[in-house]
Order: structure tokens, then C-alpha cells, then sequence
């Protein structure tokens, strides 16, 4: 099992640089509007990607309410000692899950 440190540098790097430049505005934005530490939101937006694929240019472009939801769930839901996002909480910036749609097709 790889650390959290080790995960999230595994993270980090698979992202390109316009995902990397709207993460960093994501988290100075999360500052500004919020009054979180921007960098802390950055390293919790690139955890929470690494299980829950989000959408950065769907969150950057989101409206105050719905831009609040997803950082102070995220912020809220994340397990700090594992880095993992708790699954009871699903982003509305998240990547829709084909599996899950697939699995839900009948229903």
C-alpha cells in the first residue's frame, strides 16, 4: 500500500499543466471566497481526484453556492489519514462513473 505522500505525488503528476493551473486557481479561489488555505484545498482537490476523477474546469466554472459545495465537501469528507474521500460524499464536479451508470442501466 502506497503512503499518502507517496499517492498523492502519483497524483500530482498525472495531472497536465492546464489541469495543474486550474487546480492552483481552484484553491486561490477557495481562499478568497471561503477563507481556507488555498494550497490545503489544491492538495485535497488533487487527493479527492486520485479515487472520485473530478471535472477541474466544471468545478472552476461553477457558481459560488455550488463551487462551496464541492470544496467544503471535499474539505469535510476527506480522511486525512488514509487520503481517501469518504464515499458517502460524491463531488458535483465528479466524472461520471461508468460503471455505475452501466450497473444502474435496468433500474
Amino acid at each position: 500500500m502506497m503512503s499518502i505522500s507517496e499517492d498523492f505525488m502519483r497524483g500530482a503528476m498525472e495531472l497536465n499543466r492546464s489541469q495543474t493551473t486550474l487546480v492552483r486557481r481552484i484553491g486561490g479561489r477557495a481562499q478568497d471566497k471561503l477563507g481556507y488555505n488555498g494550497f490545503v484545498v489544491s492538495v485535497a482537490i488533487v487527493q479527492a481526484h486520485i479515487d472520485c476523477p473530478l471535472d477541474f474546469k466544471k468545478l472552476w466554472a461553477f457558481d459560488d453556492f455550488n463551487f462551496a459545495h464541492d470544496v467544503v465537501g471535499i474539505m469535510r469528507k476527506m480522511d486525512y489519514r488514509t487520503g481517501r474521500l469518504d464515499k458517502t460524499f460524491l463531488p458535483r464536479c465528479a466524472k461520471p462513473d461508468k460503471e455505475a451508470v452501466i450497473g444502474n442501466e435496468g433500474n
